[in-house]
């Protein structure tokens, strides 16, 4: 009997991001802390709003070798994508060591998240490239018109992502000043803040539940 193995297509090399670092200073402000000095000197903005740290990154395709048309039918081959991420960070100006170690701990965080955002992008990219690789049977004369739709699909999915991202971030943080203030609050020994308003009451006599009338009776009904 004749076996025949089949030899497996190598994987294709997956999309590693060129990333670079740029810096703003930022001096340490005497009485004020260390976040009013960051969030009063960062240059940067997102969304309209102050950012401490920034990452701008995209990806592309860099190469693509379009193999001989078949009956007006295209393939891509020997394809790479490009993906670059450009992280702006703050860097301080203060001889206090005490602060700069203060300092490093909040650029850490901060360098920790713009990196997530670049591995955001790069799963994406990788998408990108997945998707060329699969592009099959396309008609010659709508290959660029595909690959650049492809791009814009799979560009506005990652963006959609990153705002996502931020939002959980964003969310976290704010729970955990909340939970900070609360701490704060009972070391000082201060009550605890009045409970919100529950608004207006509803009248429970002139208000229905939905579907449910009022009969000559003044009894509630469901019809």
């Amino acid at each position: 009997m004749l076996v025949i193995l089949a030899r497996a297509a190598p994987a294709p090399a997956q999309v590693q991001p060129a990333i670079e670092y740029e810096y703003y200073t930022i001096k340490a402000e005497e009485g004020r802390s260390l976040f009013d000095s960051l969030t009063s000197g960062t240059p940067l903005y997102h969304e309209g709003r102050r950012a401490l740290g920034l990452t701008k990154s995209g990806f592309n395709l860099q190469k693509a070798v379009v193999e001989e048309p078949r009956l007006g039918v295209c393939r891509l081959r020997d394809i790479e994508v490009a993906c670059r991420c450009v992280i702006s960070l703050p860097k301080l100006e203060a001889n206090n060591e005490s602060l700069q170690s203060t300092f490093a701990i909040s650029q850490e965080k901060i360098k920790a998240h713009e990196l997530e955002h670049c591995r955001i992008t790069t799963l994406f990219a990788n998408k990108y490239l997945e998707a060329m690789i699969n592009l099959d049977k396309v008609k010659c004369e709508r290959l660029d018109e595909i690959i650049a739709a492809e791009r814009q699909k799979i560009n506005d999915e990652c963006e959609a992502e990153q705002r996502r991202f931020d939002y959980r971030e964003r969310y976290e943080a704010a729970k955990i000043d909340r939970q900070m203030a609360e701490s704060q609050r009972r070391q000082a020994g201060e009550p605890p803040p009045p409970p919100p308003s529950p608004g207006p009451l509803k009248n429970l006599e002139t208000t229905p539940a939905p579907g449910f009338v009022k009969g000559n009776d003044g009894v509630w009904r469901n019809y």
